[in-house]
């Protein structure tokens, strides 16, 4: 990783193990295998008082609340009603999220894949094969309330995207473009209309060119509903949305059931149905 950002960067770079970090200028990468090696060289850093600039995992910033004392709130801002079932739409190759998507998938939700001709063909969705698979998700979203779109292959090592955009000639920044912009084009076709279904939404370059798609400047954030997912509310279509997000690492394997209870109760509670 030190010579990595060498190569990018006139600043010095240096790798360190938790226990060992020295005192040198420029920027330090700690090596730690661990929760208790992120919090001892956290401790470190602060005593040096180095947390000024820092980067890293989740995990690190999971322990950097109680290195800088930040106090924990208690009260919460009131929930929502969420009713009308839910569409994860995912445009993260974390493998944290794709457990997600795969225990959801074996526990009531439907799961379609986006094809690498799908994703990676610019005009794909102007073909009449792109119009006909563009109205069967339509039609899915409307006929499942639980409903996962993923664009990952359906393998979990997206080894025929990387084909297909080899041999295309497609950078791993195409492809990353490319991918957020086809998810950013079809959301709004597939939920125009469909006003009573929360989103999931994974990825940050998916969650800005869906909303920059559907012409969303404000979003608020209400709640966090677990631990890193957080609850936003926007306004499309003349009527209020809820979206739910996350960064691809957060979130127990268990996520999109637990929230799908939530959503089951709360339209038990107020006479619905999702």
């Amino acid at each position: 990783m030190a010579e990595l950002i060498s190569l990018q960067s006139d600043v010095a770079a240096c790798s360190a193990r938790p226990d060992s970090i020295p005192e040198a200028k420029g920027i330090v990468i700690v090596d730690a295998q661990s929760d208790a090696d992120v919090c001892h060289a956290g401790k470190l850093i602060k005593e040096r008082n180095g947390l000024r600039v820092t980067a890293g995992c989740a995990g690190f910033a999971a322990a950097l609340p109680a290195l800088l004392g930040l106090q924990k709130k208690e009260e919460k801002c009131a929930q929502p009603l969420l009713t009308g079932g839910l569409f994860v739409l995912c445009g993260s190759v974390n493998p944290i999220t794709q457990q997600q998507l795969s225990f959801g998938e074996q526990h009531g939700f439907t799961r379609r894949h986006i094809q690498p001709e799908e994703k990676l063909r610019l005009d794909y969705f102007d073909t009449q094969a792109g119009r006909d698979t563009l109205a069967a998700w339509r039609r899915a979203s409307r006929e499942e309330p639980w409903m996962i779109l993923d664009a990952n292959d359906s393998r979990d090592d997206n080894l025929e995207s990387a084909a297909y955009a080899a041999e295309h000639g497609l950078s791993t920044e195409d492809v990353r473009q490319r991918v957020s912009g086809v998810l950013g084009r079809i959301l709004p076709e597939l939920l125009s209309g469909l006003r009573d279904r929360n989103l999931l939404i994974t990825g940050g370059d998916t969650l800005l060119q869906c909303m920059n798609a559907m012409r969303v400047w404000d979003m608020e954030s209400l709640t966090e509903v677990f631990p890193g997912v957080v609850l936003s509310r926007f306004q499309a279509e003349g009527a209020a949305r809820y979206v739910i997000t996350k960064s691809g690492g957060f979130g127990e394997t268990t996520l999109l059931c637990d929230l799908k209870k939530l959503i089951e109760e709360q339209a038990l509670n107020s006479g619905e149905t999702a």
